[in-house]
């Protein structure tokens, strides 16, 4: 319930020097409903926070939150500091007060972050747009008894496996409606973080979709040989042909997640944060969780994740207090503690270098170090031209390399 977009923010900057003090406001979308009142409110009070500022936190709702946030910064109402995520970095970087490599250079932040953080810099400007706060990263979730009933002990490991696995694990009834699915993939609307699914191959596959230096589309863009994109829309939309012996999945089917909870589907992608939504939906499914498959002979393994970094408004009263701030809450001590508050991988590799002794906690510590992501113009905009990508495929009326064209013409255009 708390995070259903309730609060205000104080834009009040000030060092903390006792419960009179001004505050430091710290805006806060609700997308990981980790992030609850209660869970920041516990960490603002460590001996960490305390000692620079006071820090009040106001959570907003997600579907809100970008427009609350442009609002308060015409009107001279912002908060001081400031939740970003990577598909607000295009749209947002002229609202940030950044962090110069002077004050923090590139390789201390790359000692210090996991390699997904560097979406936050502008290295033509030799400047870092947020520090890294939060990492939700994506895993497979399978269910043990599908995969037992056929003599199956462990999760694949690589993209050729999901394959073999799937025309295993998929059972269709005499009609040859799907009643059990492998796997979760080819269609878009019924299947839960599609464009992230298909963001995670298409990066797998070596396209960056956008280069995080010039902002240049690279989507469309062709190796030696064919673009990486392509043969991952070419996987991933196999699943839903059926004349295809890898055909597992329909957009009659109900929403992916509720498939898996329900036990009717082998395998899910999902993320991080979703593991306590699952048991509590269902406490007798069985199920174990494994990294993101890889594509076979893979020189370097990398997964998906969704991010948040600390922005300092360009409004701020005092650029000196909100450092000090967004210092303190980077911290190892206070992601350290965000960490074991929210049951997700900590951002900073000082904490992800230790060993962990609980087993799903040693899966998302591996998933964050090997996510990756993409500099998203804009997560409902590219949402509807991924959707239309896999449609327009889907039912032959574009080739794969037209709806890739076209679909980087389109994220060209909202870059612009």
């Amino acid at each position: 319930e708390a995070c259903n977009g309730w609060g205000l923010f104080y834009p009040r900057s000030g060092i903390y020097d006792g419960p009179s003090s001004n505050t430091a406001a710290l805006m806060v979308a609700s997308r990981f409903k980790s992030l609850s009142s209660e869970v920041m409110s516990n960490l603002l009070r460590s001996n960490e926070i305390r000692d620079v500022a006071e820090i009040v936190y106001v959570e907003k709702s997600d579907d809100s939150y970008e427009n609350d946030l442009i609002e308060a910064l015409a009107s001279g109402n912002a908060p001081d500091l400031w939740l970003m995520s990577q598909d607000m970095v295009i749209n947002f970087k002229n609202k940030t007060f950044p962090i110069s490599f002077e004050t923090f250079t590139e390789r201390q932040f790359q000692d210090t972050f996991i390699d997904e953080s560097e979406l936050f810099l502008s290295r033509p400007n030799n400047l870092i747009l947020g520090m890294p706060f939060y990492i939700d990263p994506m895993v497979m979730y399978w269910n043990k008894d599908i995969f037992k009933n056929v003599g199956m002990v462990s999760a694949p490991e690589t993209w050729d496996q999901v394959v073999l696995s799937s025309e295993t694990l998929t059972n269709r009834n005499e009609a040859g409606g799907i009643v059990q699915s492998g796997i979760a993939l080819g269609e878009f609307k019924n299947i839960e973080h599609a464009k992230d699914i298909i963001s995670a191959l298409i990066l797998q596959s070596g396209n960056s979709i956008v280069d995080i230096d010039t902002l240049k589309v690279t989507l469309g863009e062709r190796g030696e040989v064919l673009n990486p994109a392509d043969s991952a829309l070419r996987f991933y939309t196999e699943f839903a042909d059926f004349r295809k012996a890898s055909y597992s999945w329909n957009k009659f089917l109900p929403n992916s997640k509720e498939m898996f909870i329900n036990g009717n589907l082998a395998m899910y992608f999902g993320y991080a944060s979703e593991i306590s939504d699952i048991k509590g939906k269902n406490p007798h499914l069985d199920f174990d969780i494994s990294p993101l498959p890889q594509i076979l002979d893979a020189r370097v393994k990398s997964g998906f994740g969704k991010m948040r970094a600390i922005a300092i408004s360009k409004s701020i009263s005092s650029y000196e207090n909100g450092l000090s701030a967004i210092f303190a809450l980077t911290s190892s001590g206070v992601l350290n503690n965000l960490s074991e508050a929210t049951l997700l991988p900590p951002v900073r590799k000082d904490l992800l270098s230790r060993k962990v002794s609980d087993p799903e906690m040693a899966i998302f510590y591996k998933a964050a170090i090997q996510a990756k992501g993409w500099l998203d113009p804009g997560d409902k905009e590219t949402s509807l031209i991924f959707a239309d990508m896999v449609r327009s495929i889907n039912s032959g009326v574009k080739t794969i390399d037209r709806a890739i064209n076209d679909a980087s013409s389109q994220l060209k255009g909202l870059i612009q």
